[in-house]
């Protein structure tokens, strides 16, 4: 991460978890060195994980409160994982965590082979999520170009302009207004005297 941020000006990143390991090394020493500086410098961290991973996650946004935690493809609940075990409860155990936020992304890859736009059988993932996390921590993502392969971009919209979770008043927040708001707090600024800062990465100008 040190390295990544002497180099470019980031504003986030993606990891992407084995989806059979544990995820414990989220929050075990070597993840929380890799992790400390994102949150210094304010990055996104978007991560790939799912139901049995997410409690790491959480205890790696509780260890480091200020990092911003964006999961994916509204953390893989639905018939893909549906083995997991409290699969549900895992997820929205982990709103208690202020940091993380969760895509309103990713149908076709948490669908079973039976489901097509626009998804009724899914419907209560994004409720489920709304309910735990607040429409104001969902972000919608489109998932290009790999969503082609189960549904049309203008349908990706309408997973959530027209069938999504929450009030229809929240729709054009979890379209963009959320995922802006946390892009305009993310990368380094003037002001920052982080020693992590790398002086090529505050995109500013005089």
């Amino acid at each position: 991460m040190r390295a990544a941020l002497a180099r470019w000006p980031l504003r986030g990143f993606t990891s992407y978890l084995d989806e059979v390991g544990s995820g414990a090394w989220l929050a075990s020493a070597q993840g929380f060195a890799f992790f400390e500086p994102a949150a210094e410098n304010r990055l996104i961290a978007s991560l790939s994980v799912f139901p049995h991973q997410v409690p790491h996650v959480a205890d790696l946004a509780r260890r480091i409160p200020g990092l911003t935690i964006l999961l994916h493809h509204m953390a893989f609940l639905g018939p893909r994982t549906a083995i997991t075990r409290d699969g549900p409860a895992l997820v929205t155990a982990a709103a208690s965590c202020p940091g993380i936020h969760v895509k309103l992304s990713g149908a076709g890859n948490v669908a079973g082979p039976q489901d097509a736009y626009p998804y009724p059988a899914l419907a209560w993932i994004g409720q489920l999520l709304c309910a735990a996390f607040g429409s104001e921590r969902l972000v919608w993502g489109s998932d290009f170009p790999v969503a082609a392969r189960h549904m049309t971009y203008r349908q990706c919209l309408d997973m959530v302009a027209r069938h999504g979770p929450g009030p229809a008043s929240a729709s054009a927040a979890m379209l963009g207004e959320n995922m802006a708001r946390l892009l305009a707090a993310a990368g380094p600024t003037a002001d920052d005297k982080s020693p992590l800062r790398p002086e090529s990465a505050t995109g500013n100008t005089p």
